[in-house]
C-alpha cells in the first residue's frame, strides 16, 4: 500500500512502531523476573514510550492522513492524532484471534475503518459502531509478471506458502499436499514445509524449499507447474489472499477452495474452485487435460487484476472513501486525495 499511496504521486512517511534494540532487551529481562499476570505493568510504560514517539514522529512530517494496520501505537496515541487528521485502521488479520484485542481498541480510535474480510466486520462491530469499509488486498504488477523466459513447465501442480505446524492451516494443507503426491508431480514451497515427513511421506519427497522465496523466485515457481494450487486460510472466510492476485498477475493458470466472493473479482468461472480434496483431485485432472483453456483463463485473469485489482485501485479506494464520508476533513476543505502540489 505505500508503493502504490507514492505511485499515485502522494508524499508517505513509513514508521516502524518497534522500540529501540536496547529497550526490547529490557523488556524480556524484566519479563523474566515479574509473574505473567503483571507483565503489563512493564508493556504499558513501554507502550506509552512508543505512542510519544509516534506523535513526535507525527508533529515532524504533518500528514494530511494517518493508515494504520496492526501496530503497537497505544489507542490514546491514535486518538489524540485524530483530532487533527483522518486516521484510517485496515484490519488485514481476523479480530477473532487473542492477539487481536489491542488492534480492536485501536480501530475504535480511528475515524475510518476498513476489513479486507467482509465476514470479519461482524466482531469488529462489538466493538467499533462506526460503519466499516471493504478493502481487498490486491496485487503489483511490477512485482508479478510472466518471465521473459518462462521456465518449462516440469511439474503438474505447485503449491506456495506456509504450512506451519500447530495450526489446522498447518495440517489441512499438508494433507492436501499429500493427496495430489499420490497422484500427480508436485513441487513444494513453504515454511515449515519439511517438518510433515513423519505423517506425510509423500509431501516430504516433493518440498523444493522450506525458506521464504523472493519476488523473482516466486514468479518463477508460479511458472514451472501446469497448475498453480491456491490454498486459503481458513480465516478467510469471505476474502481472497494477496496470493490469489500475485498468481494471475504472474500470468499462472491457478486453482483453489476460494470463498464464495471469488466470483465478485474474478467472474464466471476464471478461478476454478474445490471444496474438498476429492473435488481438488478431479479438478486437477480436468485442467491437466486442457492445456489451451488453462492459458486463456490465465490470461484472462491478469487482464482482470491489471484492470481493477492493484494495490494502486485499493489506494484510491481508501482515499475516495475517506474524501468522501470524513467528519474530521478542516472546515476549509483543504484535505482531499490529490497529492500535495
Amino acid at each position: 500500500m505505500v508503493k502504490a499511496l507514492r505511485d499515485l504521486g502522494h508524499e508517505v512517511s513509513f514508521y516502524d512502531p518497534v522500540l529501540p534494540q536496547e529497550l526490547q532487551q529490557l523488556r524480556r529481562t524484566l519479563h523474566k523476573l515479574t509473574p505473567g499476570r503483571f507483565a503489563y505493568r512493564i508493556d504499558e510504560p513501554l507502550r506509552d514510550l512508543a505512542g510519544r514517539r509516534w506523535l513526535k514522529s507525527l508533529r515532524a512530517f504533518e500528514p494530511d492522513l494517518i493508515a494504520m494496520e496492526g501496530c503497537g501505537i497505544p489507542p490514546w496515541a491514535i486518538a489524540e492524532a485524530a483530532v487533527r487528521r483522518p486516521v484510517a485502521y485496515w484490519f488485514t488479520f481476523p479480530p477473532g484471534w487473542p492477539e487481536a484485542m489491542d488492534s480492536l481498541w485501536q480501530a475504535k480510535q480511528a475515524t475510518h475503518v476498513f476489513s479486507m474480510d467482509r465476514a470479519w466486520k461482524r466482531v469488529i462491530h462489538y466493538i467499533v459502531e462506526a460503519k466499516i469499509f471493504d478493502l481487498p488486498f490486491g496485487g503489483d504488477p511490477d512485482d508479478f509478471y510472466p518471465l521473459d523466459a518462462a521456465p518449462r513447465q516440469d511439474v503438474d501442480v505447485v503449491y506456495v506458502g506456509s504450512l506451519t505446524r500447530g495450526s489446522p492451516d498447518g495440517l489441512i494443507r499438508a494433507y492436501w499436499l499429500e493427496r495430489i503426491a499420490q497422484k500427480f508431480s508436485l513441487a513444494v514451497f513453504g515454511q515449515s514445509a519439511d517438518s510433515w515427513g513423519r505423517m506425510f511421506p509423500r509431501l516430504a519427497g516433493a518440498v523444493r524449499s522450506s525458506q521464504p522465496l523472493a519476488r523473482e523466485q516466486l514468479n518463477q515457481a508460479y511458472g514451472s507447474a501446469r497448475i498453480v494450487l491456491n490454498i486459503h486460510t481458513v480465516q478467510h472466510e469471505a476474502s481472497l489472499s494477496a496470493r490469489t492476485f500475485d498468481i494471475a498477475l504472474a500470468g499462472a493458470f491457478q486453482i483453489g477452495n476460494y470463498p464464495s466472493i471469488v466470483s465478485d473479482y474474478f467472474p464466471g468461472d476464471i478461478l476454478p474452485s474445490f471444496d474438498t480434496p476429492e473435488r481438488m483431485i478431479g479438478l486437477i485432472e480436468e485442467w491437466l487435460r486442457r492445456p489451451e483453456d488453462r492459458a486463456a483463463l490465465a490470461a484472462q485473469a491478469r487482464r482482470e487484476v491489471k484492470e481493477r485489482h492493484t494495490w494502486k485501485h485499493r489506494a484510491e479506494a481508501m482515499l475516495a472513501t475517506i474524501a468522501t464520508t470524513s467528519s474530521t476533513l478542516p472546515s476549509d476543505g483543504a484535505w482531499n486525495a490529490a497529492p500535495r502540489p
